[in-house]
Order: structure tokens, then sequence, then C-alpha cells
């Protein structure tokens, strides 16, 4: 028996094995995306979720805190690391808490 239409390119492993690098691994979304060579919505709708953010990452880091560790480690750099985050990360939110004059991350 034949069925119409297009055939199924991703087999249910290939969508288990997904999940398994997304939950387990700590893979991004964009990441696998590229590694596929699919877009970020085509890995969203195969795997079935809408938790999967697409966009940049979210940091749970308080304007408060990264002016705290700025000042105690003495630069920006320095404290991303702390972090573990990019230096961006805390220029934004020096930004955020009136430190810095320019918003560099949204140019």
């Amino acid at each position: 028996m034949t069925t119409a239409g297009r055939p199924r390119r991703y087999t249910d492993d290939d969508v288990a094995r997904w999940r398994r690098l997304l939950d387990e691994e700590g893979w991004t979304l964009r990441s696998l995306a590229e590694h596929v060579g699919v877009s970020d919505s085509t890995i969203k709708r195969r795997v079935g979720r809408r938790d999967v953010r697409t966009g940049p990452p979210e940091y749970d880091i308080t304007p408060d805190e990264a002016v705290a560790e700025y000042e105690a480690a003495g630069s920006e750099e320095a404290a991303a690391k702390t972090f573990g985050v990019s230096r961006s990360v805390i220029r934004r939110r020096l930004y955020l808490a009136g430190l810095r004059d320019t918003d560099f991350h949204n140019r």
C-alpha cells in the first residue's frame, strides 16, 4: 500500500533523539536546528513543545546583582566569568541599572 503526499523525512527515533539533546544534553534549539540543517521552527514543531525558545537565552541575573559583582570583581569581564555569561549580558544589566550611558546590546 502506498500513501500519497510528501514522505516523512524524520523518524520518531530522530525526534526522540532531538528531545534528548534538548532536555538532557543542554543543546539550544538554534544549535540543534543548525546541526540537523532545518529551521528552529521545524525542530520546535516536530518535538511538539511550546516551551522551547527560539530567541536568545534569558538570564536570571538582576541589574542589582550585576552591579554588586561588577563592583566586587572590578570589571565587566570578571563579573561575566563569575556568572558564566558573556560580557554583553553584564553590560546590559549595568545599563539597566543606570551605570552605562549606552545600551551596547541593542544598537
